[in-house]
């Protein structure tokens, strides 16, 4: 039998992680729990209401969110109904579920690390940054979409990358099938195969040349399970409403979001306008979902968008540059909404700031980049790879505070927590150094005492 002392010495990094995870965001359910109760929790965020309806649409409690279920995809519609059909009509339970998830979203940051990096230090750091990120805790404790798809999105990437480590046919199925319901709950990942090719060609296993074809094999398995599972509720919406998506929300969100920046740009627009703008293409694109005409929204969203990019290309990459910066060094503002009577938790996490962005996180993850690339290229790649991908896809969207950029975490925490070991270690040798110098200033000191002045 394994004494408890035993295990702990052997798993005492990851338990710490995990444990901690826990015990954050149980606290800052507490907060949360002494301002609402489970009905005013749900009107907090406007996306909340939409994943209830498609919820109550797809469990067949209601009529009404048929197009919630459209936009949103059916995986945390899924997730929801389930546990209200266990607990009742509350939402506390899946709060709770969340923050399990959550905190172990944090282990598989962890593993993800050791696998890349073989160093357990980065891992740990890694893993404690995801402990105590802000954005990661107030997301844990809202009814959105985030956390259930960082969770599967974390497993399909911890076995995709065992799968390039190992000969084990298995870990490329997993990775295969929490990839693809990870894209049921978020279609942020309908293309994320298209990156594990890219990743499989430039990682260090890959350089054993007996092992290509094998990596090549296990890699294509799990990109045909992705698409095959996406492709499943794809067909159902083509039969249902005569449009091959998994959800509306990527191109629609491009128009909305991007597309009104370009037109309120053209109209020679301020700032504070740009809300009208956006709500008002909203508007546009509702009418032919309002008539019941899915694919027609589809084909007006495209065509729009083909039309005002060979217009204005250059306001488009501008905007779409510039929504890429602000995503990734947005700051959580969520806790604002959950725990408005505790002001102090913002103060504690960001005492410098620019409005609502920070960039420190960015500058320690590209330089981590910078700092692994010296000792393993390809694992620093595979890293930077990831944390671009999310970046690229943020760029159409705008003011939606750090939640966009969320699952960039995955491997921002690995790339921020080198930058940390690399500093740390850099103020040890210094000390070091400081010290080594002082001690030998000393002693020759001592030396010219002992000899005395001279006769």
């Amino acid at each position: 039998m394994i004494r408890i002392s035993d295990f702990w010495k052997e798993h005492r990094l990851p338990l710490i992680v995990v444990l901690t995870a826990l015990c954050l965001r149980l606290v800052f359910m507490l907060l949360l729990s002494a301002g609402h109760d489970s009905v005013s929790m749900t009107q907090l965020f406007s996306d909340t209401p939409k994943y209830i309806g498609a919820s109550d649409y797809l469990f067949g409690k209601s009529q009404s969110g048929q197009y919630d279920l459209f936009l949103v995809g059916p995986g945390y519609p899924f997730f929801l109904g389930v546990l209200t059909g266990i607990f009742g009509l509350t939402f506390w339970p899946a709060i709770i579920f969340q923050i399990i998830l959550s905190s172990l979203s944090c282990l598989l940051i962890y593993k993800i690390a050791i696998i890349i990096l073989d160093n357990k230090p980065v891992a740990f750091i890694a893993g404690l940054i995801s402990v105590v990120s802000l954005t990661s805790i107030t997301l844990a404790n809202s009814v959105l979409t985030e956390t259930l798809f960082f969770f599967l999105f974390c497993l399909s990437v911890h076995q995709f990358f065992r799968s390039l480590k190992s000969d084990k046919w298995s870990t490329a199925v997993w990775a295969g099938i929490w990839g693809g319901l990870a894209v049921l709950v978020r279609s942020v990942a309908l293309v994320f195969p298209f990156v594990m090719i890219l990743i499989a060609l430039i990682y260090p296993s890959r350089r054993q040349d007996s092992r290509c074809r094998g990596i090549m094999s296990r890699v294509l398995v799990t990109m045909l399970i992705i698409f095959g599972i996406s492709s499943i509720w794809a067909i159902r919406n083509l039969a249902v409403h005569d449009t091959f998506v998994v959800s509306d929300t990527g191109l629609k969100a491009a128009r909305i979001y991007l597309g009104a920046q370009v037109m309120n740009n053209e109209r020679g627009g301020r700032t504070w306008e740009l809300d009208k703008v956006r709500d008002s293409m909203y508007e546009s694109s509702m009418i032919p979902i309002h008539a019941g005409d899915y694919r027609r929204a589809q084909t007006e969203t495209l065509d729009f968008l083909m039309y005002s990019f060979r217009k204005h290309p250059i306001l488009y990459i501008k905007y779409y540059f510039r929504n890429i910066w602000d995503n990734a060094t947005a700051i959580s503002s969520l806790q604002n909404e959950l725990t408005p009577d505790f002001r102090w938790i913002s103060i504690i996490y960001y005492p410098v700031k620019w409005g609502y962005r920070m960039p420190l996180m960015l500058v320690l993850s590209i330089t981590g980049f910078f700092v692994l690339a010296r000792r393993d290229l390809a694992g620093a790649a595979c890293l930077l790879i990831i944390m671009l991908y999310f970046a690229a896809l943020s760029g159409v969207t705008f003011w939606q505070g750090s939640r966009v950029f969320y699952p960039a975490q995955i491997t921002q925490t690995i790339l921020a927590a080198a930058t940390l070991l690399f500093l740390y270690d850099f103020a040890v040798f210094g000390i070091k150094k400081i010290r080594s110098i002082l001690d030998t200033n000393k002693k020759c000191a001592i030396k010219d005492s002992n000899l005395g002045p001279a006769d």
